[in-house]
């Protein structure tokens, strides 16, 4: 999502100042559609002139129309008294609006807009606004269309409240009963399928579709984008901004839940563009731009299974995509056919099977040698779904005339992303990682490293400390080694600006300067920037924004706090801006970029017990790209005390309703809630007799295997409920409730015959009366709706609400494969008993490392972690669930021990000094480790010296010894 504007020139009949804003969507869940490349209509020629002689000369054009506008505007009103000049130094001198009738005048808006767009496609997004704001807008309050660049400016800078209101007001003067644009009443409306300036519209619905999937509104967005492609469908002048609404479309798709349906969007943009090439360019000149829905395409992971089979087959197919990708890249379409399945039926379940129904499937396949007789296998195909035949047989023709994207030039800017969620699969994921950065690295366009033209005039609202120089300048060379923290989820509702928040308080000031870039349109809380010393800056949704602010920053050492959360942070982490650029575990799992990031931070304690860097015969086993760095102690560490701002609980609890209710009542649909009779108090949480187990995870966490554990819990505690965190988005709610609904049925009730189905047409009138309730088709016996009454989802809450939230569960549930190091730390922290099961890999063992910090025995003998706590197996994890669900006695003990321990975990000085030992050695700075602790007023605790961290360790690898042995043994 690069943005690159192009205009037309006045001429006779063209409107001067048209602009394609096809940019990408930014969202909190996730992720995010639309390349952009295709629509810059500039020449090669024009891109190699010196963008400041560009606008030099856009200025002394503006200069020349100033002149001849002010001798007219002297002969209109026969006076000498007004002046005109273009304001590019924020020296407001215009005095009166112009009309756009005048040949000089319309001249003169063209020459504005001109030297708007150059300073826009520059990066000096503060120029081009005054121009289109102050200049244009006041000016000529007759010309609508700089109302969208406004919009595309606010909504980059992470605003989608005010480009909502710059785009309802375009549209109000361009269409409707009052319309006041020039060029609409002279013209027509643009919003018309036979309009001369359709692309103007469909540029303004695309970006009104992206502000509206940022505000959660998706069926406004849904709207906007099928208004778009109803007026541009099919029309040569939009070709580039159809592809880019199909793109946009099928992000909003995947969103929610139409996986399908997404990839078909995709596949759609793909065949607008390449259908436009090879009427325009045949396969000559071919731009890797035209082949981003494809990638997007092939990248495309459910952020969920369906089942444990349905990961499997998820995983083999994303890795098929990776094959299919580098044979593009490397042999060409020639590599690939295009032919109908021999298998019919479908691999997983669609979206919507009536619109499937009937129709052929065909499959896209790496092409075998013409030898090979051997039918392809499920796992040897990819399978092109919702497509028209004509859509078909435009891929038979495209594929192969696609040369090897080798050969060329990357072009192509690529924000739209769709597989990060491949983490939460649970499978060892390095190389698919690594595949997928070495592929987009061909493809996509690098980051030109160039400053912006003037840091502070860009970002007005940057801060500076008045107790300090700024050294951004000032230090040549520089004493203090600048720090530079970037993360998508800074904010104060967000965890990752609180992982790293004691780290920025305590790095020694005469060592260390610490800065952080933000991407997205959240606001850190008030303590994040005052650990900053106010020296945070945000980047909006500007990628290129802000790779110019790390330049202008000029780090010695960057630390990407995730990169598999958002496009713009994953692409960035492909560059080199720094010396040293180090992976925090923001996102526990590799990144798998080893060309441009040197170290991944961990700890000992978070890693396998055995871990060691893998090599030789063992190296595919290793789960890292970069060098880890591991931690002693804790290795990570939380505030004690947060800030948390105002948030919007209608934002924050999303489509999921504000009133409760259990999975039994939602079975027969999402809003059949009047029917459940239990009470809720104000958190939504269920008022029961018996013990509240609360797993309150994103739900991307809930893995297939956890589903059985929620059964088997609540098998074991006949009076036991269960509370599960909905998600934003209902359909991702839906999926998880359908797998826990068939898994119950399975377990609890006889199969059904078709004597005691009950049809969903006859359900309405039987489900007070009826034994047995049937959803899909599936009977729902007695004992399986006992059992789904006691499964409740309940909505999101506010961040400042989530102690008083935990503290209403009997014990909370960590998930596993994939926990959580916040979430384990306020559960904690709450004082109430957490149940971890240590995975293999990091992203699985965040909780365990704090249990052995806070060394619960040392308390109460028989309150050890590893007795009541960290489980050692799945039947074990039930077992300490179980036990401190029914047994009030036990769980009182360990909550007591748990509430004067849990002072331990938080606000870790260990984690900070650790940091800064690192850092200084990274960086070449001579310092001791007394004279850094001294710096640091840090004195090791008990628990913090290398003694107790080794029995630590040594107890970790006795287990994991003994459990292997155990397991050994019962399988001969």
């Amino acid at each position: 999502m690069k943005y690159l504007l192009h205009y037309i020139l006045l001429c006779s009949c063209l409107k001067e100042g048209q602009a394609v804003l096809s940019t990408g969507m930014s969202s909190g869940d996730g992720p995010y559609g639309g390349d952009n490349q295709s629509n810059n209509m500039e020449t090669n020629d024009r891109k190699e002139r010196n963008d400041e002689n560009l606008c030099r000369s856009q200025i002394a054009k503006v200069q020349e129309s100033v002149a001849i506008v002010t001798k007219v505007r002297r002969q209109q009103d026969d006076t000498s008294g007004t002046t005109m000049g273009i304001n590019i130094d924020n020296k407001d001198t215009h005095k009166d609006e112009l009309n756009s009738e005048r040949s000089e005048f319309r001249q003169y808006r063209s020459n504005l807009m001109s030297l708007a767009l150059c300073f826009h496609e520059k990066g000096a997004t503060s120029k081009a606004f005054q121009i289109y704001q102050g200049e244009l807008r006041r000016l000529f309050k007759d010309y609508a269309f700089p109302l969208v660049n406004i919009a595309y400016i606010y909504f980059r800078q992470g605003e989608p409240f005010q480009a909502l209101n710059s785009l309802q007001m375009y549209f109000k003067e361009v269409e409707g009963t009052h319309v006041t644009d020039k060029d609409s009443i002279i013209f027509g409306t643009p919003c018309n399928s036979k309009a001369m300036f359709l692309e103007d519209c469909i540029s303004a619905l695309n970006l009104l579709g992206l502000t509206y999937f940022n505000l959660y509104d998706h069926q406004k967005a849904i709207s906007a984008y099928n208004r778009a492609l109803e007026i541009g469908e099919n029309k040569n002048s939009a070709i580039s901004a159809i592809a880019d609404i199909h793109e946009n479309l099928g992000t909003l798709e995947y969103e929610l839940g139409k996986y399908e349906l997404a990839r078909a969007s995709f596949l759609r943009a793909f065949l607008v563009r390449n259908v436009r090439r090879l009427k325009v360019m045949g396969t000559s000149n071919y731009k890797s731009a035209d082949f981003m829905p494809f990638v997007q395409w092939a990248l495309l992971v459910p952020p969920m299974p369906r089942s444990i089979e349905d990961a499997l087959g998820l995983s083999h197919a994303f890795n098929y995509s990776l094959e299919i990708l580098k044979t593009l890249i490397y042999q060409g379409g020639l590599g690939l056919e295009i032919h109908s399945c021999e298998d019919t039926g479908t691999q997983n379940e669609i979206d919507d099977k009536n619109l499937y129904h009937h129709q052929e499937e065909t499959c896209l396949s790496i092409r075998r040698n013409h030898n090979d007789k051997t039918e392809l296998s499920s796992l040897q195909r990819l399978v092109l779904r919702y497509l028209k035949p004509q859509d078909i047989q435009l891929m038979k023709n495209i594929i192969p005339s696609i040369p090897p994207l080798s050969y060329f030039e990357a072009n192509a800017v690529l924000e739209s992303l769709h597989h990060f969620h491949i983490q939460f699969y649970g499978f060892h994921d390095r190389s698919s990682l690594e595949s997928v950065s070495l592929l987009l690295s061909k493809v996509t366009k690098p980051l030109v490293h160039s400053p912006s033209p003037s840091l502070f005039d860009e970002f007005p609202s940057i801060k500076t400390d008045d107790n300090e120089k700024n050294d951004l300048e000032q230090l040549k060379p520089r004493r203090r080694r600048t720090i530079l923290f970037m993360s998508c989820l800074f904010s104060g509702s967000e965890p990752h600006g609180q992982l790293v928040l004691d780290v920025i308080r305590r790095l020694p000031k005469v060592i260390f300067q610490c800065v952080a870039v933000g991407i997205g349109s959240k606001t850190p809380g008030n303590d994040f920037l005052s650990a900053l010393h106010g020296k945070y800056y945000s980047a909006g949704n500007d990628r290129d924004k802000a790779a110019q602010l790390i330049m202008s920053l000029n780090p010695e050492c960057i630390v990407f706090v995730e990169n598999l959360n958002n496009p713009i942070m994953h692409f960035l982490a492909y560059e080199r801006f720094a010396p040293i650029q180090i992976l925090l575990m923001g996102a526990p799992i590799t990144g798998g970029i080893p060309s441009s990031i040197d170290y991944f931070l961990s700890g000992d304690r978070l890693e396998h017990p055995f871990r060691t860097q893998a090599s030789g015969d063992l190296s595919h086993l290793e789960p890292y790209t970069e060098q880890v760095v591991l931690f002693d102690g804790q290795a990570i560490s939380f505030p004690e005390h947060q800030y948390h701002p105002p948030q919007d609980s209608s934002l924050t609890a999303g489509e999921a309703p504000f009133s409760s209710y259990s999975l039994i009542y939602s079975s027969f649909g999402d809003n059949d809630s009047h029917h459940d009779t239990t009470s809720y108090d104000e958190l939504n949480v269920p008022v029961v007799d018996g013990s509240i187990y609360m797993c309150f995870q994103n739900i991307f966490k809930i893995h297939p295997i956890f589903d059985s554990v929620i059964v088997k819990v609540l098998h074991g505690d006949p009076k036991g409920h269960f509370v599960l965190q909905a998600a934003r988005i209902n359909h991702k709610t839906k999926l998880v409730k359908d797998r826990i609904r068939k898994l119950v049925v399975e377990t609890v009730c006889s199969k059904p015959s078709a004597a005691n189905t009950v049809t969903n047409a006859k359900r309405t009138e039987d489900i007070h009366t009826s034994t047995n309730h049937t959803k899909n088709g599936i009977d729902i016996c007695s004992e399986a709706q006992t059992l789904l009454s006691r499964i409740h989802f309940i909505p999101r809450v506010n961040s400042d609400q989530l102690t008083f939230l935990f503290q209403r569960a009997t014990v909370v549930l960590h998930p596993f494969p994939f926990d959580g190091s916040k979430t384990a730390s306020d559960v904690l922290g709450s004082g109430v008993p957490l149940v971890t099961f240590p995975q293999r890999y990091l992203r699985g063992r965040l909780a365990s490392t704090l249990y052995a910090t806070m060394a619960l025995h040392e308390i109460d003998p028989g309150v050890k972690s590893t007795t009541c706590c960290v489980a050692s197996d799945i039947g074990d994890y039930i077992s300490k669930a179980l036990r401190l669900g029914l047994d009030g006695e036990y769980r009182s003990r360990v909550a007591h021990a748990i509430q004067l321990r849990k002072h331990r975990i938080h606000d870790d000085q260990e984690t900070s000094f650790e940091w800064a030992r690192f850092l200084t050695r990274a960086l070449g700075v001579r310092i001791t480790d007394e004279d850094l602790a001294r710096q640091m007023d840090y004195v090791p605790h008990p628990w913090q010296k290398a003694e107790f961290h080794s029995e630590i360790i040594l107890d970790q690898q006795r287990r994991w010894k003994r459990a292997k042995l155990e397991a050994h043994i019962l399988l001969q």
